[in-house]
Parts: C-alpha cells; sequence; structure tokens
C-alpha cells in the first residue's frame, strides 16, 4: 500500500456510460487514485472473499485503488455489488442478511460519483458490441484491428436497454435510501467537456490540485462509427413496427434484415 486513506470514492456506473473514459482519465491525472472495478470477479478471486469481517474486507478493496497522496478509487457497476453480495453470502452465514442496499455501512467513508448516459439505445447498442467483440476500450496508439465481427442482434440490445434502464434506477434507489448527494455526470456532456468535467470531479473530492496542473490529454478512442448508427436505425425501426403489431410485422421485419 503506498499510502494511507485520506480521500475515497465510489464511482457507480453502468456498462458503456462513459466510466472507462471517466477512470482512466482520473487514474492518468495521477491524482485521483487508481480507479477500477475492484468488486468485478476478478479481483475477487484474486483476494478472495472474507471469511471474518466484511467492512475490513471492504476497506482492503478500496485500498486497490489507493494512489500515492491517500486518494483512493474505485468504479462499481450495479451487477458486481450484487455478485459481491451473494459471494460473500455463500461464503459466510454471518452475512447472510446483507444486501446491496446494506453494503454502505461497510463501506468506508465515501464520496459518490454516478455516471450516467441519457440514451439507453445507444449506450446498448455499445455494449452488445462490447459483448461480441470481447473490446471494452481501445487505447490511442492500440492501432489492431479485431476478428471478431459483431452482429446486429435486436434482442440481445433490447434486453441489455432494459438492464441499463434497471441499474440506473437501483442506483438512483441507493443514493435515496442512503440520503447521498453524488456528483452526477452525464456521458452526453462529459464527452464535449472532458478537461473541465475531471476539473469538476477533482474539486468535488476536495483533491489539492497542484499549481500550473494541466489535464493530460485523453488516451482513449471514442468507439462508436457507422455500424452504431446502422444498428441504431434497424433497432429504432423495429421498435417502430413493433408498437404497430408486436408480433406479425417484427417477424416479417427481421427476416429482411
Amino acid at each position: 500500500m503506498s499510502g494511507e486513506l485520506n480521500i475515497t470514492y465510489l464511482v457507480c456506473a453502468t456498462p458503456r456510460s462513459g466510466s472507462a473514459l471517466l477512470c482512466d482519465g482520473l487514474w492518468n491525472t495521477k491524482i485521483a487514485g487508481q480507479p477500477d472495478e475492484y468488486f468485478n470477479p476478478d479481483y475477487l478471486d484474486k483476494i478472495g472473499i472474507p471469511n471474518g469481517d466484511l467492512s475490513a474486507h471492504c476497506r482492503k478493496i478500496f485500498e486497490l485503488g489507493l494512489g500515492s497522496n491517500g486518494v483512493s478509487g474505485v468504479k462499481a457497476m450495479w451487477w458486481a455489488l450484487e455478485e459481491f453480495v451473494n459471494r460473500v453470502q455463500k461464503n459466510n452465514k454471518q452475512y447472510k442478511d446483507v444486501t446491496v442496499w446494506r453494503l454502505k455501512k461497510y463501506f468506508p467513508p465515501l464520496k459518490y460519483v454516478w455516471i450516467t448516459r441519457i440514451n439507453k439505445r445507444r449506450q446498448a447498442i455499445s455494449f452488445s458490441r462490447m459483448i461480441q467483440t470481447g473490446v471494452s476500450r481501445k487505447l490511442k496508439e492500440d492501432l489492431s484491428g479485431n476478428d471478431r465481427i459483431p452482429v446486429f442482434d435486436f434482442q440481445q440490445i433490447d434486453n441489455l436497454a432494459k438492464e441499463l434502464t434497471r441499474a440506473d434506477a437501483h442506483w438512483r434507489q441507493f443514493f435515496k435510501k442512503h440520503n447521498i448527494e453524488p456528483l452526477k455526470i452525464v456521458y452526453e456532456d462529459f464527452i464535449h467537456r472532458y478537461d473541465e468535467t475531471l476539473l469538476t470531479v477533482l474539486k468535488f473530492l476536495g483533491v489539492p490540485i497542484p499549481e500550473k496542473f494541466v489535464i493530460p490529454e485523453c488516451r482513449l478512442v471514442r468507439q462508436s462509427d457507422a455500424q452504431s448508427e446502422d444498428w441504431l436505425r434497424k433497432y429504432s425501426d423495429i421498435k417502430q413496427h413493433q408498437k404497430k403489431n408486436p408480433a406479425l410485422l417484427l417477424s416479417r421485419f427481421l427476416q429482411r434484415q
């Protein structure tokens, strides 16, 4: 561990909401910790599941995102917290009544940053492509292609849009239940105000900003392209047909694709 916890924050997100862009940018400042998805199963497999104090274990997770200046950042998807709770309950009977809604009392003192995306159709399309290609983020210096070609799947996109909406609703309920006022970041604004948004987060967290500090250049490439637009058109057309005749017209439309 490189320092003691001083400022700790949780980035509350859903897949393809811009959270990778946000967390990479914060990490790259070198003064906002090392925010990543430490509640995800891959990390939990490495550090294990607690047999004892759940508070101590949660603190251990937040220490994974700790920088040298005492700032620690962690990103969490709602589904990852649900999986974390499931693992805890299976491993330790004393936590059988723990739910995601009760996790807050086991966290260290936190500030919350919530990033959300208004256009759920575009978000679901991006999520579908990520699932099929396995590519979640791409650096500017990465010029390699991808051998896995994604295929338009209306049902997958539609299911993902509903799941993303559900997860966002759960985050809102979580904040309301615990009287939390998170810093809300909207993806559609963030992508046009990258530097300004990162500075807003740093100020919200209370991170001391050095003199002559400059936000480092964004390292990630936006993955939306002509295929994204084509899928959006197809998806929107199908949804429109569903309104007119949910059974017959949808079947015919899908046959023409």
